[in-house]
């Protein structure tokens, strides 16, 4: 019964020892909300011009169809990765 319950300490206890930006299964430090992040994110993003030749942002629908601001910027992104963005 001791060996049983020091193992089950060990166990408990064992990610306490890995290094917290390790992450697998079946225990998860969820490093990507363990870290501090930037509160400021840089992406791509489209504009219209008008007959005046002033831009205009474009929004979210669009760009890409949708609300989602990670679906227009994927959108975006693939346009520059494929050389299409003037297209877009």
């Amino acid at each position: 019964m001791v060996a049983f319950s020091v193992a089950v300490v060990l166990a408990v206890a064992w990610p306490l020892l890995r290094d917290p930006g390790e992450d697998s299964f079946p225990l998860s430090t969820y490093p990507m909300f363990a870290r501090a992040r930037p509160t400021v994110a840089a992406f791509h993003t489209a504009l219209a011009f008008d007959a005046d030749g002033r831009s205009i942002p474009l929004g979210t629908r669009a760009i890409g169809g949708t609300a989602e601001p990670v679906h227009a910027a994927v959108t975006v992104q693939r346009a520059i990765d494929e050389g299409r963005a003037a297209l877009l």
